[in-house]
Formats: C-alpha cells, structure tokens, sequence
C-alpha cells in the first residue's frame, strides 16, 4: 500500500509522493491492480534510491523526451 500522508515525517514526503504517483498512473491508466502497481513503486523507488541516494536531482519542468 502506498504510504499514507499521516505516516510521512519530512524526509520521506518526496518518496511518498513518487509513490503515490507511480501506484496513481499504473492503476488508472496501465490497469494494475493496486497491489502490484504497489509492488511496482516499491521496486522502482527502491532502485532510485540505491542508486542516486544521497545526490541532489533536478527535475526539469516540461515534458519528458526520451
């Protein structure tokens, strides 16, 4: 289950957050069921952080082109 904002503390809101999206887009848009899209965002962050934990990232505004 995603984190709940209730159980956030000020260093974990932008993981939350990330989750909360990442579980959101999944579910509604790619239809997974909310366990796996969980599952999904777990990995997924959990990754990041291995590997970018400790950097600062930017984010640019705008559209993702890849």
């Amino acid at each position: 289950m995603a984190v709940k904002k209730k159980q956030r503390n000020k260093e974990s809101d932008l993981l939350a957050d990330l989750s909360d999206y990442i579980v959101e887009i999944l579910s509604s848009e790619i239809k997974f069921s909310e366990d796996e899209a969980n599952q999904i965002a777990r990995a997924l962050l959990d990754k990041m952080c291995h590997t970018w934990g400790g950097q600062n990232i930017y984010f640019p505004k705008g559209m993702l082109s890849i």
